[in-house]
């Protein structure tokens, strides 16, 4: 994937994050979005692979009026407020409120069963 375009982080261009067969496609605008997309899925094909698009979600950060969608071979992604990313919670408005919640919750379960 071209790694001349991206978001900013601390001074770097960022596109992509991956792990295992997960992979974060990250851009400033819908359109340059759909380009990477289109790169990833050209360059999964060529490898035998395919873009499972019922997975597959676009989460915009700070704005949720954002009225374009992004297509994977004519299939609509569904846009989302919140998505978990290797276990972390992700939210439109970056607000760690419900994370914090949840990771609450997950370590009263866990000191629970050590009872």
């Amino acid at each position: 994937m071209q790694i001349n375009r991206g978001i900013n982080i601390s001074g770097t261009l960022v596109n992509n994050l991956r792990f295992a067969d997960d992979i974060d496609v990250l851009e400033e605008d819908c359109d340059s979005l759909h380009q990477q997309i289109e790169q990833l899925k050209i360059t999964a094909e060529e490898a035998g692979l395919l873009i499972n698009t019922k997975k597959t979600k676009t989460l915009v950060f700070g704005d949720r009026n954002i009225e374009k969608h992004v297509q994977i071979a004519g299939n609509i992604i569904e846009n989302v407020e919140q998505f978990e990313y290797l276990g972390s919670l992700l939210t439109w408005d970056n607000n760690c409120r419900d994370e914090i919640k949840r990771r609450i919750g997950k370590s009263i379960g866990a000191m629970a069963t050590l009872k």
